[in-house]
């Protein structure tokens, strides 16, 4: 078995050495692809490298953490044989990193605007074969995989980084030189096909035409980052809320205690796949949680299992792949009332919208916070639309009544007041055309005499 595993072997070497000769002249490139995927040095002074690449996911809004990614590349086999005495020839290739310091995002560092909401993050570790010393020709495979855990710092309440489950082959043609001495003369790199991805051929050599001359044989991975309580169990909704939406009047004739009806829903930030029920927001009033009876209908209220014991609104949650919830949260706010999220982590899209829509006498502007970053408009209808980010993220919707006006008329007598005028002006034009009328016939016809 042994021996006939090692003739294919043979054969695959045969094939990448005649690909290599096929497509000599083809590409002008140090190194070129031949029919069958792999990378061939076009003569044996050629040093052929290989390197991992890394892509980094994290929400809109998320500042780029500070971790390493670790790879290990396990030896696999030496010309078809997978048994100790062979593998234990083959040199080590591994384990490499890296680690955020070494890695940049894209011209943009957006992927999907409006959609993903995501940046991407590039990098790649050294040369893992700059350092190899092989010991004769043959066809060396290793298989490579991302070791996880390797960020015990993180705060599992606030950031989650989930690693790839990926692996690849790295599969080396080593060959002899013409005066003796060895070289690695092709490489092919390939991923296998797991749950989340399809297999397939990619490029592990570093190509200044591709992903900032990053290889193609890589790993992704994502970050999310919530800002919220430091004990999520028995958060304090005031001070460590992630997204606060409050409610002021203005105004002399303003109904401080009018109840504003909003719709209000979020979307989950598509990095994280544990899309949750609801998002839990809390109503402050002078600066103290309240219960939110008056605020909620009684199936949107929850409450804390422990701590505090504070009693909450379910803000109604939905997933990436749909616009809009199908049964938005309905919230009452009036005067000096906010809503404050403690639970929703940055990249979460979140929308709130005046449910009554136009008010009578009133005209609202909304005053938004991103990230630390002011906003000021007036609504057009479409509410407040806002991503959460690091730092303070707010919506204030302004109610201002508008004065009434110095005839004393306000807005509802407008229109019988037209009227009344309607008609005066009506008579008035009846008592002229009468008086003009008797006047004419008491005026004596004029004779005329020849």
């Amino acid at each position: 078995m042994k021996r006939m595993m090692t003739q294919a072997t043979a054969l695959l070497a045969a094939i990448l050495l005649a690909g290599s000769v096929a497509l000599a002249g083809v590409q002008p490139a140090a190194a070129y692809t031949s029919k069958n995927g792999a990378y061939q040095a076009q003569n044996e002074n050629e040093k052929l490298a290989v390197t991992i690449k890394e892509m980094l996911r994290v929400s809109w809004g998320t500042v780029l953490p500070d971790v390493r990614f670790v790879y290990d590349v396990t030896p696999v086999s030496v010309d078809g044989v997978e048994s100790g005495d062979a593998t234990g020839t083959m040199p080590e290739l591994g384990p490499a990193e890296l680690d955020t310091s070494q890695m940049v995002c894209g011209t943009s560092c957006v992927e999907d605007d409006n959609i993903y909401r995501t940046i991407v993050y590039y990098g790649q570790t050294s040369d893992i074969l700059a350092s190899a010393v092989f010991s004769h020709a043959g066809v060396y495979v290793y298989r490579i995989t991302e070791r996880p855990d390797t960020n015990p710092q993180l705060d599992v309440n606030h950031e989650k980084l989930s690693y790839s489950p990926r692996t690849s082959e790295l599969t080396l043609v080593v060959a002899n030189k013409a005066a003796g001495g060895l070289y690695v003369q092709s490489v092919l790199g390939e991923q296998l096909a797991d749950d989340i991805d399809g297999g397939g051929k990619v490029d592990p050599m570093p190509r200044p035409e591709y992903c900032w001359s990053c290889s193609l044989m890589g790993f992704n991975d994502y970050y999310v980052h919530t800002n919220g309580a430091v004990d999520p169990g028995d958060p304090d909704p005031v001070n460590e809320a992630t997204w606060t939406m409050s409610t002021t009047v203005a105004g002399p004739f303003a109904n401080r205690q009018h109840y504003f009806t909003y719709t209000v829903q979020c979307q989950v930030t598509p990095l994280d796949w544990d899309m949750p029920d609801y998002y839990r927001g809390y109503i402050v009033q002078d600066g103290v949680v309240i219960d939110p009876v008056d605020n909620a209908a009684p199936e949107d209220i929850g409450a804390d299992a422990t701590g505090k014991g504070y009693s909450f609104v379910k803000v109604a949650s939905f997933g990436i792949d749909t616009w809009l919830s199908d049964n938005p949260t309905t919230v009452r706010l009036k005067h000096g009332q906010s809503l404050h999220l403690v639970d929703a982590p940055v990249g979460t899209f979140c929308i709130a919208s005046l449910k009554d829509g136009w008010l009578w006498g009133y005209s609202t502007s909304i005053d938004l916070v991103e990230g630390g970053k002011p906003f000021h408009y007036d609504d057009d209808g479409k509410g407040a639309w806002i991503i959460i980010y690091e730092g303070e993220n707010s919506a204030n919707f302004t109610h201002t009544r508008k004065l009434v006006t110095p005839t004393g008329l306000t807005s509802h007598t407008a229109p019988f007041a037209g009227l009344i005028a309607i008609l005066v002006t009506a008579m008035a034009v009846v008592v002229i055309v009468k008086t003009r009328a008797r006047r004419a016939a008491s005026v004596p016809t004029r004779r005329h005499t020849t």
